[in-house]
């Protein structure tokens, strides 16, 4: 799995210091993981329902049926979530990946002996 470091990020834009990524990139999975805690928070509430309107029964008559007690698609939404991050967990520290530039990978540094 071993990615050779080029000087262009998949989006096209040039990198610096043989980084993985371009500023920008790099600025916007920054963002995007920042979100994190706020997203499991809300797909925790999701799940089970511990706040929120239904508005499904609001000024109409309660459903007969009552509503599973937990949100199925946000579990699954969450379960993915941790998936991912583990996933991708295993892969930096495999590969030896840092939150600056990477000047050799893991795999080869093992190969250089």
């Amino acid at each position: 799995m071993g990615g050779q470091v080029t000087n262009t990020c998949k989006c096209g834009r040039p990198t610096r210091d043989e980084a993985y990524v371009c500023d920008t990139c790099s600025e916007e999975l920054a963002k995007a993981l920042g979100d994190i805690p706020w997203l499991e928070s809300e797909l925790e509430t999701t799940i089970t329902r511990t706040k929120g309107v239904d508005y499904r029964t609001k000024g109409g008559t309660r459903a007969s049926e009552r509503p599973s007690p937990v949100v199925w698609g946000a579990a699954e939404a969450r379960g993915h979530l941790r998936a991912v991050l583990v996933a991708w967990s295993k892969f930096s520290s495999e590969e030896g990946v840092r939150n600056s530039a990477p000047r050799t990978c893991k795999r080869e540094q093992e190969a250089r002996g």
